[in-house]
């Protein structure tokens, strides 16, 4: 008996998908390759009404209608995430989401009203990317940082706590600390006490703190003062990471953003000797075990664009021996995660915020590239040079 209702229960809620009206929905992508962030679905239908994802069906569909398209032979990606640029004008979130590329996080800005500004023009607006800012950074006079002035420094141990409270009162979604002695140790920077209190008042504020380094001792530095992510990888060394050091970062939890096209740019104009080998042994060995990587590019510097260099960032991960599914989660939930965002998933409920690839990414990184459609609550993003 209760074999038989749960077949009617069943059989009633299938009647009932297949009852929906397709008018009644703003977009509907059927029979589609999904990546929803985490996991992949081999044919999904996704249906949005308003701005949102309204229902995720995992099975072949045959719908018609002029809001329909046929995802067959395409991939559905949650809007892609730049866990690392500077953005300084509307132009440059635009860029961004035309590619598909649909948060920025800004890891530093000289000011904090224009970050307010671009903040909320990116979510208001359908044409833009949304951005988040870590307005300017915890650094010293004379250090890297400095040098994009006026911004405020940090002069003695004592004003740590009230510089971090200010940039929170100023807006600031996290807080980013610049450890970098440079190439010797005269260069100035942040003492290990003020590291120390940076990290403690952030967190105590319930703000992130992440690091800018280029050095791996230093790296390993602010992970053991608790920094929560690493928002460069250490282009500096010239030898393998070894296992107790990378248990350090794993038992801290720490996140990387290793910006490998950054440390690559900078090879190729001055510093032959900088050893990308190494760098790409690393990230395999911490992505290994088990360290979230987060793909980021850092423009403009270097002359990096803010949406399809983050393809090239894909790209050298996928060289480093990340398979694209992982790659795939660095652009989206790896970020989402790391930096607590409601950004970076096609779920029930959320922003219709997604990009239609014509091609399989997951086969393929280079695919990434074969953007059709993008998507931003739920309305499609024309590129201005696209009929």
């Amino acid at each position: 008996m209760i074999r038989v209702i749960l077949i009617v229960i069943l059989s009633i809620s299938v009647l009932s998908c297949n009852r929906f009206n397709p008018d009644d929905y703003k977009l509907i992508i059927q029979n589609v390759q999904l990546f929803n962030g985490d996991s992949l679905y081999q044919s999904a239908t996704i249906l949005v009404q308003d701005s949102a994802i309204k229902k995720i069906i995992l099975r072949p569909t045959s719908l018609s209608g002029s809001n329909v398209i046929d995802g067959t032979g395409k991939t559905l990606l949650p809007g892609l995430i730049n866990a690392h640029v500077h953005a300084q004008a509307v132009e440059h979130l635009k860029e961004a989401a035309e590619t598909g590329v649909l948060t920025l996080l800004d890891l530093f800005t000289t000011d904090p009203k224009r970050a307010d500004s671009l903040r909320n023009l990116g979510f208001h607006r359908a044409d833009l990317a949304y951005y988040y800012s870590a307005g300017p950074t915890v650094t010293v006079p004379g250090a890297h940082g400095s040098q994009f002035g006026p911004v405020p420094l940090v002069d003695s141990v004592e004003e740590v706590p009230q510089f971090v409270e200010d940039r929170v009162n100023e807006g600031s979604d996290y807080i980013k600390l610049i450890i970098e002695s440079g190439p010797d140790s005269e260069w100035p920077t942040l003492t290990d006490e003020m590291i120390r209190l940076a990290i403690k008042q952030s967190h105590e504020l319930n703000k992130l703190a992440v690091a800018h380094i280029s050095k791996r001792k230093d790296a390993l530095k602010a992970v053991e003062y608790d920094i929560d992510g690493l928002v460069h990888i250490w282009s500096r060394d010239t030898t393998y990471i070894t296992q107790q050091q990378i248990d350090l970062l794993k038992n801290r939890n720490a996140f990387i953003v290793p910006t490998l096209l950054v440390t690559d740019s900078v090879k190729a104009r001055w510093e032959e000797s900088l050893d990308i080998d190494v760098l790409m042994h690393d990230v395999l060995a911490i992505h290994e075990a088990g360290i979230p990587i987060l793909a980021g590019t850092d423009p403009p510097n270097f002359g990096l664009n803010y949406g399809t260099s983050l393809f090239d960032e894909m790209e050298l991960l996928v060289n480093a021996g990340l398979s694209e599914l992982e790659v795939l989660k660095s652009a989206t939930s790896n970020v989402a995660k790391s930096f607590q965002l409601d950004h970076g998933y096609i779920k029930e409920g959320v922003s219709a915020d997604m990009v239609l690839i014509d091609g399989n990414p997951i086969a393929d990184i280079k695919h990434i590239r074969k953007v059709y459609k993008v998507f931003k609550f739920g309305d499609e993003i024309i590129p201005v040079n696209k009929p």
